[in-house]
């Protein structure tokens, strides 16, 4: 006889196996899906981890990343190609704003230059030898003596020619130097300049007072003499005047008779310039 109460017992103690089965394949099933879950989301890079593995004590206290920071990458920009350069060929000597080779060097040709009694022109040459352009000035320290140009700027390895003149008719008679000083930014060149004037005597218009002639000169050096020429009727002939003071006279004759006579007074200084008076033509009794 079968009791009722035997039938809930033989499925309770039938009902922990299945069980058993059932969440072991659950488990299973939710290993598969979490190892296709992990192959499928797994990162292609490493992580950096944020704490340092001590090899002997395990992890130590994590570490905070750095920020990073991004360098831009510079940014090109592009500029028009440059024009191809272009080359002239000057027509003359390169111009004083040329500061290539060596320094310019001045010279000149002469330091001596002798214009005699010539009021000239006279020449001489300055020069620059170096490579750079230089400027120059001819100064004179006295007003007869000009220099032209007064003012150039030499090129490299170029020259000037440089004209002299004489105003004599300014200078007093006799030798003289002086000096034209050539000026440049590294010093002075002296080139000395002789001159020798000749200034004749000054000589006045002669007079007479019976058949004394007297007549005025003037020198700036020493006046050495005096000759009174004459010419009339009856003949030519001079005669030496003496001094007195500015004044020079002398006795002209004799003349027999009355007549015309012209008179000249030549007198030389110490240099041996000449000069004649202008002359006097007169009437002149007999005499003496």
């Amino acid at each position: 006889m079968t009791h009722l109460g035997d039938e809930p017992t033989a499925a309770i103690e039938a009902t922990p196996p299945a069980r058993r089965r059932r969440f072991v394949i659950a488990i299973i099933v939710v290993l598969a899906l979490a190892v296709g879950a992990f192959f499928a989301f797994r990162p292609t890079h490493k992580a950096t981890p944020n704490f340092v593995l001590h090899p002997a004590f395990g992890p130590t206290t994590p570490v905070t990343p750095s920020p990073s920071v991004t360098i831009p990458t510079p940014v090109t920009i592009p500029t028009a190609a440059a024009p191809p350069p272009t080359f002239s060929i000057p027509s003359g000597p390169p111009t004083s704003g040329a500061t290539h080779g060596p320094p310019g060097v001045l010279t000149v040709s002469t330091r001596l230059i002798d214009l005699g009694t010539s009021s000239g022109p006279r020449t001489f040459q300055v020069s620059n030898t170096g490579g750079q352009a230089i400027s120059y000035t001819v100064a004179s320290s006295v007003g007869w003596l000009k220099a032209t140009p007064p003012t150039h700027v030499l090129n490299p390895h170029a020259s000037m020619t440089i004209t002299i003149r004489a105003d004599h008719s300014h200078v007093a008679e006799g030798d003289v130097t002086e000096t034209l000083a050539v000026i440049w930014d590294r010093g002075t060149v002296p080139v000395q300049v002789k001159v020798r004037t000749e200034h004749p005597p000054v000589v006045g218009v002669p007079t007479i007072t019976s058949c004394q002639v007297s007549v005025s000169v003037s020198d700036e050096s020493k006046v050495a003499s005096v000759v009174l020429t004459w010419s009339g009727p009856g003949g030519s002939g001079s005669a030496a005047m003496t001094r007195s003071g500015s004044t020079w006279t002398a006795t002209a004759g004799p003349f027999p008779t009355a007549g015309s006579v012209t008179f000249k007074a030549t007198a030389t200084d110490a240099r041996g310039n000449k000069a004649t008076s202008r002359p006097l033509t007169t009437s002149v009794g007999p005499c003496p």
